[in-house]
């Protein structure tokens, strides 16, 4: 799939070994004009909206015009640019017990379950197994502002070392690949899940740019646009 790498090896598609190639043109054209800045603004978008999919459907659904575009063998990914979430999880200031606030950098509520593994025997240890591909998400909401606050304490960290990937660039493709229905979302040393896990000491290697086997078999077994049932 084309897309090549950049200077450090990483790849600038790393949904090419799924066989997936993003578009971006067509939203831009002159005749579908998708790529808007309609949506309204909030500062903190309260947890009340990114709790689960259906009211964050009703947030998005009014401005999203390609809505009725997609197909089996066209799929469309909706993503809204946000600043940051509600006050507990923009990373902005300290607990009361002095440890550093919770951070949300991207919220994609996922219809019915996400999941791993689909029907494997190697299914990694505690990790979610289905049999069937999981439906995915409609949309993703991307912080820019939390990514940009935890890109600049873990770069600070005494004894961080090669901090080469920062979250600014793998916070859309970890959201989108929740769209597709992946899981992920452990803390691991060993980066098992890779890009869909998270460093527990805020260090972000390189070898974190790509997607375990099971998640890539997941997405190639996929039909529908993310999110359509």
């Amino acid at each position: 799939m084309a897309g090549g790498s950049y200077d450090d090896g990483t790849p600038k598609n790393v949904l090419a070994e799924a066989y997936i190639l993003p578009e971006y043109g067509w939203a831009r054209s002159p005749i579908n004009q998708y790529n808007q800045s309609n949506v309204p603004y909030y500062p903190n978008v309260i947890r009340a909206i990114t709790a689960n999919p259906g009211e964050v459907n009703s947030f998005e659904n009014p401005w999203r015009d390609s809505r009725d575009k997609e197909r089996d063998d066209f799929w469309i990914s909706y993503i809204i640019n946000a600043y940051q979430g509600d006050g507990p999880n923009d990373f902005d200031g300290l607990k009361q017990n002095g440890s550093r606030e919770d951070t949300l950098e991207g919220v994609t509520p996922v219809i019915g379950n996400a999941c791993d593994c689909l029907n494997s025997s190697t299914c990694p240890t505690g990790r979610i197994a289905c049999s069937t591909p999981p439906i995915g998400a409609e949309v993703s909401l991307i912080y820019h502002e939390s990514s940009q606050d935890v890109d600049k304490y873990s770069s600070g960290l005494p004894g961080t070392v090669g901090y080469v990937i920062k979250d600014t660039s793998i916070v859309v493709p970890h959201e989108l690949s929740h769209q597709l229905g992946l899981f992920g979302d452990q803390s691991t040393t060993g980066l098992v899940f890779k890009i869909m896990d998270y460093t527990p000491d805020g260090s972000s290697p390189t070898s974190r740019v790509g997607y375990h086997p099971e998640h890539i078999n997941l997405i190639r077994h996929r039909v529908r646009s993310p999110g359509r049932q």
